[in-house]
């Protein structure tokens, strides 16, 4: 651990790590403390094939798919917080209920996180930016947020639709929209054509996931239906890469 620093972050969350990032862009030095849990060997025990090769192999699907973590007890109440989590995810969740005790009001869970990248470490990757109206409210005029987003883009590698009905729910991307399958496809093609009435917008939303390669480190989803499981090929921003990169500079010091 370093004598000195000139800000200490705590937590590798996302907002952990861009915090971190953007100090370390102006000039500071900064020490990110985190509890860092972490399942390197079960992240990288998933091979890089689709879904429906996986399945295959009863044994290796149990391994990637079947939580050990009751659903719900025997008097039919809520599942416990993390039980969605498949088992190369799980420490996401560890030691939480040690750690970070609350007293809840039934039926409500809170998802807490100790995890190296924190909740990001699982994300489902949608990315929606704040309404001008969200951030008067907060005291935040939108102008102050442009180039946040922009930059934040840059990092993550975001991909969505520019110019359809949800662009401005999702101001900033950087890659084109995901391609879809044919059943959105039809749903989309029909929300277009019924003059897009019912109070609601449609349309291809903003995701922290590559549709084309990033870098070296960073390419496009391959469409394997692995997005919630598997950090192959890395497509889905994951605050982890961010720090993994941060640690070769001399002014950053991750401690777990």
């Amino acid at each position: 651990m370093p004598a000195a620093a000139n800000v200490i972050v705590i937590g590798s969350g996302i907002s952990g790590a861009f915090v971190a990032h953007g100090l370390l862009e102006r000039g500071l030095s900064v020490l990110l403390l985190d509890v860092g849990n972490d399942d390197r060997e079960a992240r990288e025990s998933i091979p890089d094939l689709p879904f429906s090769e996986i399945v295959k192999d009863l044994d290796l699907a149990k391994k990637i798919f079947i939580s050990n973590i009751s659903r719900a007890d025997s008097h039919g109440r809520q599942a416990r917080v993390g039980s969605q989590l498949t088992p190369p995810r799980q420490f996401i969740t560890r030691a939480t209920s040690e750690l970070l005790p609350f007293t809840e009001p039934n039926p409500f869970q809170a998802m807490q996180s100790l995890a190296l990248g924190g909740l990001g470490a699982g994300w489902g990757a949608g990315c929606f930016t704040f309404t001008p109206d969200e951030l008067r409210r907060c005291g935040i005029w939108e102008e102050d947020f442009s180039e946040l987003y922009t930059r934040a883009s840059e990092i993550a590698g975001i991909s969505g639709g520019a110019d359809d009905d949800v662009a401005d729910m999702c101001q900033v991307t950087r890659f084109p929209p995901l391609e879809i399958d044919s059943n959105h496809e039809a749903i989309l093609q029909r929300y277009q054509k019924r003059a897009r009435r019912g109070g609601f917008k449609l349309g291809h939303v903003s995701l922290a996931m590559l549709s084309q390669d990033k870098d070296e480190l960073r390419r496009a989803n391959p469409y394997f239906d692995m997005d919630f499981y598997s950090d192959a090929r890395r497509s889905i921003f994951r605050p982890r890469y961010l720090i993994e990169a941060m640690c070769k500079l001399p002014k950053f010091t991750y401690v777990a």
